[in-house]
C-alpha cells in the first residue's frame, strides 16, 4: 500500500486587531510612515482606517496600489501587506484597505513580562489619573485607566512623559517610575496604555524582574 501524502498544513496565524490601535502605513519605497488609527474592521473584508491630516493633501495614500503596514500588540510587532481600496470623506474622512491575508510577527521584548493587577497612579502634566497595571516587565508595562476624564488624547500621546507610582510584592511603600508612552488604545472599558520605563530605580528594577521570572516560572 502507498504511503498516504502528508496533507498538514502549518497552523494559520489567527489574526487580531484592536480598535483604536496604532498602524504605521507605507506606501513605495519612498513613501513617508503615516501613523494612523484603526477605527472599524469588516473581517475577511477590510480594515477601517483614520490618517493624520496632512495639510493641503486630502488623502496621501492612493487607491489600488498595495501598502506595508505594522502594529505592536503586547511586545510584538505585526507586519502585513493590504491594498488601498479606497477612501471617503463625509461624514468622516475614512481609508479603507484590504483585509490582510497573513502576518509576519517579530517578537521584540527584552524582558519576561507577566500579566498582573496592581492598582498605580498616573501623573502627566498636571493630570493625576489611578489606573491599573495589567501586564509587568523591568522594561516597561500596560496601564489600564477607567475614568477618563480630564484625559485628553492630544496630551496624553505617543512619546509622551509620564510618571507612574505603584506598589511591588516585597518593597515596602509606593514606588514611582518615570517612562514614555509607546501605544494607546480605546476600547470600551477605557483607555489602555504601553509604558516603557525610562528610569527605573536598579533595586526596583531587580524585584521586577524576580518577580516577573518567578511568576512566570510558576505558570509553566
Amino acid at each position: 500500500m502507498a504511503d498516504a501524502k502528508n496533507t498538514d498544513k502549518p497552523p494559520r496565524m489567527k489574526i487580531r486587531f484592536e480598535l483604536g490601535s496604532i498602524l504605521f502605513i507605507e506606501q513605495g519605497e519612498n513613501g513617508e510612515r503615516l501613523q494612523t488609527t484603526l477605527v472599524g474592521v469588516m473581517p475577511q473584508a477590510c480594515l477601517i482606517l483614520k490618517l493624520p491630516t496632512i495639510v493641503g493633501i486630502d488623502n496621501p495614500l492612493e487607491k489600488d496600489r498595495p501598502v506595508a503596514a505594522r502594529y505592536v500588540d503586547h511586545g510584538e510587532i505585526f507586519g502585513f501587506e493590504a491594498t488601498v481600496l479606497g477612501s471617503i470623506s463625509t461624514p468622516f474622512p475614512l481609508t479603507f484597505l484590504s483585509f490582510p491575508r497573513g502576518l509576519k510577527k517579530t517578537n521584540v521584548r527584552r524582558h519576561t513580562r507577566i500579566d498582573c493587577y496592581i492598582p498605580a497612579t498616573l501623573k502627566f502634566d498636571f493630570v493625576s489619573k489611578s489606573g491599573i497595571i495589567s501586564d509587568i516587565s523591568r522594561g516597561g508595562c500596560r496601564l489600564k485607566l477607567r475614568d477618563t476624564r480630564d484625559v485628553d488624547a492630544a496630551d496624553l500621546d505617543i512619546g509622551r512623559e509620564v510618571i507612574l507610582y505603584f506598589p511591588l510584592l516585597g518593597l515596602q511603600g509606593v514606588k514611582e517610575c518615570s517612562g514614555i508612552v509607546r501605544n494607546i488604545t480605546l476600547d470600551g472599558e477605557g483607555i489602555s496604555i504601553g509604558i516603557e520605563f525610562d528610569t527605573v530605580d536598579p533595586e526596583l528594577g531587580d524585584m521586577i524582574e524576580s518577580y516577573t521570572k518567578a511568576v512566570a516560572e510558576h505558570h509553566r
